[in-house]
Parts: structure tokens; C-alpha cells; sequence
């Protein structure tokens, strides 16, 4: 027979409850009266560590098993009505809740069919929830358990919404959403209107640790003069600075230190966006900053291919060719 030699830190955790486990691997047991597992690490010298509440709720529970088994089609208006019901019931901010969540976003974005005013106010009150400031370590978690070779659950979230948003029929010229952790603008883009150009600003964050973001978004009136009558939709996320992983398809080492947001047209030509940001950390040295999209492709990264930087005072203006954050 042959033995292993096991570094004096790397030695298998035991205990009673989650028995024996290697070292850097999960260890699960289901949860109590609910379903989903808790999990806990084998860390090193044989400790296990932090318990991770990977359980589900009971509402949300019920949710994500019928968007499992039912034709959405008929039945994401109500679902997302019970889901966003939900949240202002049960917390929702723990690692299993926001990854059924995300899990229920994702599918219902998928589906074949138009978007009200309405849905888009129960999704955004349920995104908004689970990326509150209070979520945030949560979202660490996630993102330290998940399988290598799956997209990053706040990648999934972000594309959920861009993926919505892109089946949206205003029902009125203009839309708004303001949730705690989010705000939406939308407009319609009218072929006769030959003055219309898209120039809105986020700003005045409620959250304190937010306090100094902002945003301008602007678009020229020339980018649609060839455009059908169609639709601008910007979203604003102050929380997303601290939930979206920093990972580039560049070199070098990086903080996202600026708003998150979106844009989405459905228009079928390039447009070129103009957006202006105030850095967060304003204590840095802004000729290094790069202008960069997130790039949904594999576990999602940031790219700053077709983006330029401009410093403009103490803000940085990027110029883009994208639809996307």
C-alpha cells in the first residue's frame, strides 16, 4: 500500500455534524424544515470554516419550483407579483435565497413574450432587494462557492435584466423606477422627434457609502436619425460597484470605481454612448483608469474593447459602441 503525506495545514476537517472532509472542500448536510443544504469549507489545520446558509425559504421555494414546471408564458406576470411579495417577507439576503433568486430571474427573463410596465416594477423591486448593501457579503459568498465553470451569479442577474428589459412596451412617452438599490429611466424614441437625444444623470444616492456617485449618460439626437420609432431603456446600480467581480479580459490589477449602469436600445446599428463618471475613490490616480463594458461571455469579465477614456477635471468620460454595462 502507499501512504500520502498531507501537509501539516492541509489535513482533513472532522466533526460530528459534517463528518470527515477534505481540506478546501464544501461539505453539505440539508437544511432543517426547508429546502437546500447549509455547507461549510474545510479550511486548514483541519477546521472547518463559517457554516453558509445555502437553505430556501418556503415562498421562494414555492416560486422556483413552479417556474420549473409550468409554461411561463402564462404564468411569469403572477410569479414575479408573488416573488416580489415575497422578498418584503422573508430575508432575502442570505446565500440561498439570492441564488434561487437569481435562479427564478434568470428563467423568467428568457420567456417568449412581452413585458408590461408592471413586471418590470416587481422584478426590479426583487433585484432590488437582493442586492442591497446588506447583501453584499452574501454575493462574496456565491461567487467563492460556485463551480468553476459557471457563469458568476451576479453575472447572471445583470443579464437576466438586460434580457427583460430588451421585451419592455412602455405603455406611456416616458418610464421611471426608483427601488433602494436601483433607478430606471426609460424612454420612447419617436422617428419625427429629429431633436431627440438621451442625457440623464444618476446621482444622490441615499446609501452613504454611495453618497459620492454619479453618471451622465448621453446620447445624440444624430445617432437616431436613421432609427425607427423604438426605445432607450438606463439603469443605475450603486450596489453593483461592490458586488460585480473586478476580473478583465485586460492585464493588470483593477477596482471598479465608478457607477454601474446599463443601457439597452433595440435599435439595430451601433450607437455611440457617451458616459461620465465620477470615481469613487477620487484618491487615485485617474490617467490610470480604464473604460471597460461587462462582457457576459464565459464566467463574465470586464472588456474595454471600443471604449475610449477621457479625463475631464476630476470625472472620466468614456466614449463606447456598446449596449451592455
Amino acid at each position: 500500500y502507499t501512504t500520502k503525506l498531507l501537509l501539516g495545514d492541509k489535513i482533513p476537517c472532522q466533526d460530528e455534524t459534517y463528518g470527515i472532509t477534505n481540506y478546501n472542500t464544501i461539505a453539505e448536510i440539508p437544511c432543517q424544515n426547508q429546502a437546500g443544504v447549509m455547507k461549510r469549507r474545510c479550511g486548514k489545520n483541519g477546521k472547518y470554516e463559517e457554516e453558509l446558509d445555502f437553505c430556501v425559504s418556503t415562498e421562494i421555494n414555492k416560486i422556483l419550483e413552479e417556474v420549473n414546471s409550468t409554461n411561463l408564458e402564462n404564468t411569469f406576470s403572477n410569479l414575479l407579483d408573488q416573488l416580489s411579495n415575497a422578498t418584503d417577507v422573508v430575508t432575502v439576503n442570505t446565500p440561498g435565497n439570492v441564488e434561487a433568486v437569481v435562479t427564478i430571474l434568470t428563467q423568467i427573463s428568457t420567456v417568449n413574450a412581452t413585458v408590461n410596465e408592471t413586471d418590470m416594477e416587481n422584478f426590479l423591486e426583487t433585484m432590488s432587494a437582493v442586492i442591497s448593501f446588506a447583501s453584499i457579503d452574501t454575493w462574496k459568498v456565491l461567487t467563492n462557492t460556485q463551480n468553476e465553470n459557471d457563469p458568476n451569479p451576479s453575472s447572471q442577474l445583470l443579464l437576466s435584466v438586460e434580457n427583460f428589459n430588451t421585451r419592455l412596451v412602455l405603455q406611456n412617452d416616458t418610464f421611471n423606477i426608483k427601488e433602494d438599490n436601483l433607478e430606471l429611466r426609460a424612454a420612447r424614441i419617436f422617428r419625427q422627434n429629429k431633436n431627440f437625444s438621451v442625457n440623464e444623470t444618476f446621482a444622490n444616492f441615499a446609501i452613504a457609502e454611495y453618497a459620492n456617485l454619479s453618471a451622465n449618460i448621453f446620447i445624440s439626437s444624430e445617432e437616431f436619425v436613421d432609427t425607427p420609432d423604438a426605445s432607450v431603456i438606463t439603469i443605475a446600480y450603486p450596489t453593483w460597484i461592490d458586488i460585480l467581480p473586478n476580473t478583465t479580459t485586460f492585464s493588470g490589477n483593477f477596482l471598479i470605481n465608478g457607477l454601474v449602469t446599463t443601457i439597452t436600445l433595440n435599435v439595430k446599428n451601433p450607437v455611440n454612448i457617451n458616459l461620465t463618471f465620477s470615481p469613487r475613490n477620487r484618491t487615485l490616480d485617474l490617467n490610470t483608469a480604464m473604460c471597460a463594458f461587462w462582457d457576459f461571455s464565459g464566467n463574465g469579465a470586464w472588456n474595454n474593447t471600443g471604449c475610449k477614456r477621457e479625463i475631464i477635471g476630476e470625472n472620466i468620460k468614456c466614449n463606447c459602441e456598446h449596449l451592455t454595462s
